[in-house]
């Protein structure tokens, strides 16, 4: 099996300070730095909860898109969203669990702090630093970012609630008391069960753990800080929480890459294609000449005049299949220049091109199910690619809202 190539995840540290990990099937620790700037590859960078806040509620829908809205309407009802509106405000709304008519949804939204931090970094992916880290269930959690105390809590073992609960990293009454009063305001509104303990991820003495368990009347058990886990950093190894024209910026070089894939292939492939070709055709020509032998030395018997017939009949079959080979408006290389010159908006991203003799598919990823029918339609109106009748299937909606879509053509 092909090991699975490193990534690079920057993390808040205890101190305020940032800690680097290379991280493939296993994570390994790399280094500590005063700044989130890397000299490496576009790192994945885990937010502290002073730049990224993550809060839930319950909606009365499990429509992906109303949902969106939804979210939208409690970033501003608790002050969180951009002047500018929908577009403007980076956040990502998902489901955590859903039932016929109803869905909790978790909601990560960037604050301004967020903004040097994915600058300074030049990250090519964002996420609650939560979510990088296995959750315990049924279990609070309480580590140190950056000084702070930051509190944790999760339904289904998925981050729904992060909070910083003291401005310091002491385990005193003001902290255990933010944590009592957030854990009963959080099972009130039915977004977590009743916690079994806190885990709390740090170097605490037990001195100061057994005196925080009674303030809070809760056990409490202190464990190191996990390493980030694999399958959860890549599973949010995503764009959706950088901000807007980073994001526009990753898609461009995505498209200008794909461009200049297809110019290679515009080059490239006819010259195959007629090397091939003229391979054939000599080939062709050698049997022409043995017919022609054939037929002088057998005139007067009919079985072998029959026998010549057949043959010919055949190499003419033989050209009538070349002829498609020699038709410009046939090559994959046309057909994949054609498919990213449709792509008029930077919401839609090419993933997988296949092309057939009679028929040619393209995959992708859209912003918005809107956004993969108005691609669809831009291909449907091509007048290259009109040696095609296109179909496509309902786009897969996934849990940040965009559209996984597969748009087949058959040659007319």
């Amino acid at each position: 099996m092909k090991p699975l190539s490193p990534i690079s995840v920057l993390l808040p540290a205890a101190s305020p300070r940032w800690e680097l990990w290379r991280v493939s099937s296993s994570p390994s620790w790399s280094r500590e730095s005063d700044d989130p700037s890397s000299d490496g590859p576009p790192p994945i960078v885990g937010l502290p909860a002073r730049a990224c806040r993550t809060f839930a509620f319950s909606a009365p829908t499990t429509d992906r898109n109303l949902i969106r809205r939804l979210a939208f309407a409690q970033l501003e009802k608790r002050g969180l969203a951009s002047p500018g509106g929908s577009d403007a405000t980076t956040f990502n709304a998902r489901i955590v669990h859903h039932n016929a008519s109803s869905a909790l949804v978790a909601v990560d939204v960037l604050l301004p702090a967020a903004f040097p931090i994915l600058a300074t970094s030049n990250a090519r992916a964002a996420s609650p630093a939560a979510r990088l880290f296995p959750l315990p269930p049924d279990h609070l959690v309480l580590t140190t970012e950056h000084g702070r105390l930051v509190l944790f809590a999760s339904s289904s073992s998925q981050l729904v609630h992060s909070q910083i609960i003291s401005p310091t990293s002491s385990l005193d009454a003001d902290a255990a008391s933010a944590i009592t009063i957030t854990s009963l305001a959080l099972q009130q509104q039915h977004l977590i069960s009743p916690p079994a303990a806190l885990t709390i991820w740090g170097d605490f003495s037990t001195d100061e753990t057994t005196a925080f368990s009674r303030l809070l009347s809760l056990p409490v058990s202190t464990l190191p800080r996990p390493a980030p886990d694999p399958k959860l950093i890549r599973r949010e190894s995503n764009p959706q929480l950088l901000p807007a024209a980073t994001r526009l910026d990753l898609r461009r070089s995505r498209q200008k890459f794909l461009k200049l894939a297809a110019a290679a292939l515009v080059v490239s492939l006819p010259a195959i294609w007629l090397y091939r070709s003229f391979s054939e055709l000599k080939s062709l020509e050698a049997t022409a000449a043995s017919m022609e032998n054939h037929v002088s030395a057998s005139k007067g018997s009919s079985d072998s005049v029959r026998a010549s017939h057949d043959l010919v009949t055949r190499t003419q079959a033989r050209w009538a299949a070349l002829r498609g080979a020699l038709d410009a408006r046939r090559y994959p290389a046309t057909h994949l220049d054609a498919l990213t010159r449709c792509l008029s908006s930077a919401d839609v991203v090419l993933t997988k091109f296949e092309s057939k003799p009679a028929d040619v598919s393209v995959s992708g990823t859209a912003r918005t199910a809107r956004d993969a029918y108005a691609y669809y339609n831009s291909i449907s109106s091509d007048k290259p690619l009109a040696v095609f009748s296109w179909s496509m299937a309902q786009p897969a909606l996934r849990d940040d809202g965009s559209a996984a879509f597969e748009i087949k053509g058959k040659l007319k």
